[in-house]
């Protein structure tokens, strides 16, 4: 199961939270969707990975298109919070590095 929680906007930038599993089919459709609709509205747009528990070469994907629509429209793309296999994949695709992860530094 795949959701997503549109929170509010301030100062320009407004917060997505994302839950479940980020995978092909419904979940990539309809994150397409809702940041279509965000991009150009404001000037960054914050992903929380913090509750999604998986993600697919679908939604690695889907990230970078929703990236490159984004900036089309003056739009930052950012993600962070994020866990576990999650983490680990968009390590591994060094998609962190384009999306500007903004997961706070250990202390």
């Amino acid at each position: 199961m795949f959701k997503i929680v549109v929170g509010s906007a301030s100062n320009g930038t407004i917060e997505v939270a994302l839950f479940g599993r980020l995978v092909l089919g419904q979940p990539t459709s309809r994150l397409r969707e809702v940041l279509a609709s965000l991009a150009g509205a404001y000037g960054r747009v914050v992903l929380d990975c913090q509750a999604l528990k998986q993600i697919d070469s679908s939604g690695v994907g889907e990230l970078v298109s929703c990236h490159a629509v984004a900036s089309g429209q003056g739009t930052r793309l950012q993600v962070r919070n994020m866990t576990g296999q999650v983490r680990e994949v968009l390590l591994l695709v060094k998609l962190l590095t384009v999306l500007e992860d903004e997961q706070p530094a250990a202390a």
